[in-house]
């Protein structure tokens, strides 16, 4: 069933970049079955969140270029190809930076060295899903922590998940800040799905509001004796209630009665 509307009616620019790498083999169904459940947390469209999958192996290849229509999301990811050939991470980085910049929106980015967030018009984010380390034919390790600097230094948030052979110290160095939220390694797939089964609130740059407080219940309604007392006596009405019978305050207009009123012979009725 093709990705809807979802959890989070938000602007956001989502891209994947997938590893296809013959090691990944078998994993194919895990890998889009994956993708589906952090897409179906978004509403998808061209004003709200649009999703771009890039594939990896020698090459990098676009499945899908940004997108906001759910029956073209849907098609993107059983577009992604049976597994062949090395690990190229800084091509498939490389493709899904210059889709995100080619899309028309301002990136909001991540959080910087120092904790701050980079302010901006829409969360731009790519989510790096490897079974492995690049390739030495394609530069090792350096070379992809280095593609990945240039990718947030435009403003672009990046996931890197891992699994199988990945190193966590690699997706570290790869991933936003901070660690704990943009990088995450796991044995298998599921964890990996486990983890982020609530995307939506880990992608979300700008905290939500906090909950407005809830409203108070309204009071009690005063006693009607009290009322024809306040109105009756002018002495009341203007003392405790300024001349307004919806300014009294009642505790002080039953307070009248039981010290004043009664000495007066004052009635309530």
């Amino acid at each position: 069933m093709p990705p809807t509307a979802g959890l989070c009616h938000t602007a956001l620019d989502l891209v994947f970049v997938l590893d296809k790498s013959g090691s990944t083999f078998g994993q194919t169904g895990d890998i889009k079955s994956f993708v589906t459940s952090i897409v179906v947390q978004f509403e998808l469209s061209a004003d709200l969140t649009r999703v771009g999958i890039v594939e990896f192996s020698s090459y990098a290849r676009t499945l899908l270029e940004l997108s906001g229509d759910p029956m073209e999301v849907h098609t993107g990811i059983r577009a992604l190809s049976e597994p062949e050939g090395l690990t190229w991470i800084s091509s498939g980085l490389q493709l899904g930076r210059d889709m995100i910049l080619a899309g028309g929106r301002s990136c909001a980015g991540s959080e910087n060295e120092e904790g701050e967030i980079v302010v901006g018009e829409t969360p731009c984010v790519i989510v790096l899903l490897t079974d492995g380390q690049q390739s030495q034919e394609f530069g090792g390790s350096a070379e992809a922590i280095d593609a990945a600097g240039s990718v947030k230094s435009t403003g672009i948030a990046v996931f890197a998940l891992g699994f199988g052979t990945a190193q966590e110290a690699t997706l570290i160095s790869m991933a936003s800040t901070p660690s704990e939220r943009y990088a995450f390694r796991s044995v298998d797939l599921l964890g990996i799905k486990r983890r982020y089964s609530n995307f939506c609130s880990q992608v979300m740059l700008v905290p939500p509001a906090p909950p407005a407080a809830p409203v108070p219940p309204a009071p009690p309604p005063p006693p009607a004796e009290l009322v024809c007392y306040a109105l009756r006596y002018p002495e009341v009405l203007f003392g405790s209630c300024s001349g307004v019978l919806l300014l009294c305050d009642w505790e002080a207009v039953s307070t009248h009665w039981i010290d004043i009123g009664q000495a007066k012979g004052y009635s309530l009725q």
